[in-house]
Formats: C-alpha cells, sequence, structure tokens
C-alpha cells in the first residue's frame, strides 16, 4: 500500500545515507592518520563513496528494469541486499586502497602517484576477483536452484548485479576518482600537498622522531 510503499522508500534512503556517512568518517580515520591528516583521509573516503553511489545507481536502475519486465517487487529483502552490497563494495575498494596506502608508505623513487596506483591496482588485482568469483558462483547457484519465492530471487538478482558492479567499481572507478582528485590538488595548491609528498613527509617524519629516541 502506499503507506508502506512511503515507509520502505524514506527508510531505505536513511540507511543508505546513514551507511556512507559512518563509511566516509571511518575511512577518514583509517587513512587520515597514516597519511599525515584528515584532509588525505576524506580523499579517499569520498573516492570510495563516489564508486558506491555508481553501484547504488546501478542495482536501482537493474531493479527498476526488471520490475518493469517482470513485475517484481521491492521489498525488505531488496533493501537488505542493497546495503550487503553497499559493505561488499566498500570492503573490496578499502583492500586496493589499503595497498595504496603501504605503497605510500614504502615510495619507490622517482615514481608519480599513477605508476603507484596502477601497481596497487595490479598487486590486488587477483584477490578481488577471487573474493568476488566465491560469491558470484554462489549466488548463481541460488538463483537457479536455491530460491523458493520471489522475493528471494530478486535478493539474489539484486546481490549478483551488485556485487559485479562493485569489483568493477572498485578497480575502475573508485582508485580513478582519487587519482584525478589528487591532480586536482596538485593543479590547485602545488605538489607539496599530493599524497606522495605528504605521504613521503609523514615517513620522514617518522624516521627523525624514531631516530632522536634513539
Amino acid at each position: 500500500g502506499p503507506t508502506i510503499q512511503a515507509e520502505t522508500v524514506r527508510n531505505a534512503i536513511v540507511a543508505v545515507v546513514i551507511s556512507s556517512l559512518l563509511i566516509m568518517l571511518y575511512l577518514t580515520i583509517r587513512f587520515g592518520l597514516a597519511l599525515g591528516g584528515a584532509k588525505n583521509g576524506v580523499k579517499f573516503g569520498m573516492s570510495a563513496i563516489g564508486a558506491l553511489v555508481h553501484d547504488v545507481f546501478v542495482v536501482l536502475g537493474v531493479a527498476a528494469i526488471i520490475g518493469l519486465l517482470a513485475g517484481w517487487e521491492i521489498s525488505a529483502l531488496f533493501l537488505t541486499a542493497m546495503l550487503t552490497v553497499i559493505g561488499f563494495s566498500v570492503h573490496d575498494t578499502i583492500v586496493i586502497f589499503d595497498r595504496i596506502r603501504e605503497n605510500l608508505r614504502r615510495p619507490v623513487r622517482g615514481e608519480n602517484f599513477e605508476n603507484l596506483c596502477n601497481r596497487s591496482i595490479t598487486q590486488s588485482f587477483a584477490r578481488s576477483i577471487n573474493t568476488s568469483m566465491t560469491v558470484i558462483a554462489t549466488l548463481i547457484v541460488m538463483i537457479v536452484w536455491g530460491t523458493a519465492t520471489i522475493d528471494l530471487k530478486f535478493f539474489c538478482v539484486a546481490m549478483l548485479v551488485g556485487i559485479l558492479s562493485g569489483t568493477y567499481s572498485s578497480i575502475y572507478n573508485a582508485t580513478p576518482i582519487l587519482y584525478l582528485w589528487d591532480k586536482w590538488v596538485e593543479r590547485t595548491k602545488g605538489p607539496e600537498h599530493t599524497l606522495v609528498a605528504e605521504a613521503t613527509a609523514e615517513v620522514n617524519r617518522l624516521r627523525a622522531a624514531a631516530m632522536s629516541a634513539d
């Protein structure tokens, strides 16, 4: 009915917004502490949210098409699938961002941020694909043989679309957003404010502090 529909839509929007804000806060703290301050953590957080928004719209778009063609309706299970996709997508993105962070803290002399991002993605690519394929294989089996109701089948389809989109966006959307943001900072504020420069400065500061303590 209209009342339940309005409440479901409102709860879905609130859930996605609150989840995104908490994810943003977590990533800001996690990456900001290691890379010279909250502003650098925000770069990672906003890049992850940008990829996340892509995944949300992909799942909603596919759900709308399926609903139009097959008459499937959004239910509480679909909202569960959406929130699960959000978590999976961000987790996959964090795997790659963690590798970027580690490489920033162990810089290769003369390497720019573009090559560092490419190297980080290459190092994480197999893990991302293998993790996703495990879930994808399970969902395909459930869609074909293991769904007793239409709602459960819709849940599995939404999950499958979201996992595929999340894997793609973690590799091809999140990191390029981070790279483009860093290039914009370099153009507007100078090269000393880039992630490579500030991470290198942080590493040098920690080394100097360790030597002073010794």
